[in-house]
């Protein structure tokens, strides 16, 4: 395992024995994410680290039901109940399109999913363990964790930054924000990538020499999102830089788009 990927075995724990829970516990883990997502090295990850161990005996299914746009939501919903499933990983734009659905039978379910809409949290974090988890791609699974509930004014927070990870709010000359006052998030630590292969220019102007940082070789990424700290430490997302958008989890990058069209 990677020093990146292993930064999320702190946060995995921590989400698996939130709320606590008998001495044997027995994990069924719903993966409703593409194949090749980096975000399914978490559930995997999570497999083994509810292996048998001396001390508490944890077990752990994983069960692998790739979103097929096809096939409706209806058998993904019903998986939740026929796995007796109490931990999901779901895709933003996933869990979006199953809102509404009934999964009255997941009472003890947790959610592992990225939510800018409070709408979603509203019902799937209704009684039951929500985490908001972001991460771009360029930095490995996730960068930051908030454990979410419903009936939260405003937009759901993303959180403080996992293990091995250091996240700035910071203006245009790279000097950090003042609580309260928005600014653009960079990331550093063990998962942050070595840039974008093929792409020089852009890797230069994105992977920048981090000057909170002893170590003369360590980078950090400027995300282009815009985020700002609340007074308790919290981080909120208000949204980009540029006009960069998502549709369906994808980014689209709406410049590039433009130049394309003339």
């Amino acid at each position: 395992m990677r020093e990146g990927d292993a930064s999320i075995v702190p946060t995995l724990l921590t989400i698996l024995q939130k709320d606590g829970g008998p001495p044997r516990m027995q994990f069924s883990i719903l993966q409703l994410l593409r194949k090749h997502a980096d975000k399914t090295v978490a559930n995997h990850v999570t497999s083994f680290l509810m292996s048998p161990d001396v001390y508490v005996r944890r077990e752990a299914t994983l069960c692998l039901n790739e979103f097929n746009v096809d096939s409706g939501l209806a058998p993904m919903v019903a998986s939740l109940g026929s796995e007796h499933v109490n931990t999901q990983s779901v895709a933003d734009a996933t869990l979006r399109q199953m809102t509404g659905q009934d999964f009255s039978q997941g009472r003890s379910l947790r959610t592992l999913s990225t939510q800018e809409q409070s709408a979603v949290i509203e019902q799937w974090g209704a009684g039951r363990a929500f985490f908001n988890l972001y991460g771009p791609t360029e930095d490995t699974i996730w960068t930051t964790m908030a454990q979410c509930r419903a009936n939260l004014p405003g937009r759901p927070p993303i959180g403080r930054p996992i293990a091995n990870t250091q996240v700035y709010v910071l203006d245009s000359c790279l000097q950090p924000m003042p609580i309260g006052v928005p600014g653009e998030l960079y990331i550093g630590g063990a998962g942050v990538t070595s840039g974008y292969i093929n792409q020089v220019d852009l890797t230069n102007q994105l992977f920048l020499p981090n000057p909170f940082c002893n170590d003369p070789a360590s980078k950090f990424y400027k995300t282009g999102d815009l985020a700002k700290y609340s007074s308790s430490g919290i981080i909120e997302f208000i949204g980009r830089t540029d006009q960069q958008v998502k549709i369906r989890g994808h980014r689209i990058e709406l410049n590039e788009v433009n130049e394309i069209i003339k």
